[in-house]
């Protein structure tokens, strides 16, 4: 029973060691690699593609395409993205709320159109809207190779044009991908049909 109750505390402070020296490493390669913070030439490029992933313009977008097409096929497409992008800021929001980590002491504040949980870091909003819009777009609209891959590469330069930037840290923007995926699966899963869709927008349209 001694040497159990004395193997305790020591795994235990294995452990905090452990997530200490992962923050740690964590917080200097981030740093290290937020070239853009401040300024520099690649900064305007790397605000147009945080820009380029911002939810208000997705959302606008969404929308547009909802209040005009007569397409079935696409309106019950879009009325998914819609619902998806709104899950996404309810989901990120949530997240930020309860986790608070802030965003690096070295982020410039000149984000376009921010709220209060914007100051929070964990996790990426990007990186989460990007991957959740990219599986999305693959998976339900039919698009040339070509575009198909320029796709994928936005995502994941928009990913990495956030640690650039000096808006977060790398784990915001990893944990951002894996949330947006589990997004992707989750309005799979609760997919809303043609005729639902159909029976909302009539109040709209």
């Amino acid at each position: 029973m001694k040497e159990k109750d004395d193997e305790g505390p020591q795994s235990h402070s294995t452990w905090e060691i452990m997530h200490k020296t992962f923050v740690a490493a964590d917080l200097s390669l981030s740093k290290s690699l937020a070239v853009n913070a401040k300024g520099g030439r690649l900064r305007p490029i790397m605000q147009i593609l945080e820009l380029s992933c911002h939810g208000i313009p997705w959302i606008a977008f969404t929308l547009y395409v909802l209040y005009n097409t007569r397409n079935y096929m696409y309106e019950e497409v879009f009325f998914n993205l819609l619902i998806a992008l709104l899950m996404d800021l309810i989901i990120v929001g949530t997240i930020k709320l309860i986790a608070r980590r802030r965003r690096p002491a070295y982020n410039k504040d000149d984000m376009f159109a921010t709220v209060s949980v914007d100051n929070f870091s964990f996790p990426s909003g990007h990186a989460t809207r990007a991957y959740l819009v990219t599986w999305f777009i693959l998976y339900h609209i039919k698009l040339a190779i070509p575009l198909r891959a320029l796709l994928q590469v936005w995502c994941h330069v928009v990913g990495i044009s956030r640690v650039i930037l000096g808006r977060h840290h790398i784990t915001d923007v990893i944990a951002g991908f894996i949330i947006g995926y589990f997004e992707f699966v989750l309005i799979e899963k609760f997919w809303i049909s043609y005729e639902n869709c159909n029976f909302i927008l009539s109040f709209i349209k």
